[in-house]
């Protein structure tokens, strides 16, 4: 796990959420929350990636089966709370990138 890679992207991810909120109070930013929500998604399937590398050569947190979940989670809750093509509401994509920037942590924590 890579905590300078999960810090930038948990950064990121609160950025997205705070324009988001700001497309949901009509200030004219809703093609950056949309265009945000996309690369956040990008940006913690390659922390997920990095981490599953590190499973891979051997490192093993404490509790295997819940840092898989939060992996598992990081990944899947985007796509859950933000179906890809629909139309989503910018409450929701602040919602799902506050949710995933908090599971980024939780699975950062479990390498301890």
């Amino acid at each position: 796990m890579n905590p300078t890679l999960t810090t930038a992207v948990v950064l990121y991810l609160g950025l997205v959420a705070l324009v988001a909120l700001a497309a949901a109070a009509n200030a004219p930013v809703q093609a950056a929350a949309r265009s945000g929500n996309v690369v956040g998604r990008v940006c913690v399937a390659v922390v997920v990636a990095v981490d599953l590398v590190s499973l891979l050569r051997g490192h093993r947190p404490v509790d295997l089966a819940t840092h898989l979940g939060y992996a598992a989670a990081a990944v899947a809750l985007p796509f859950i709370l933000t179906w890809p093509g629909a139309r989503t509401s910018y409450l929701l994509i602040a919602l799902s990138a506050a949710v995933t920037a908090v599971v980024l942590v939780r699975l950062g924590q479990t390498w301890a």
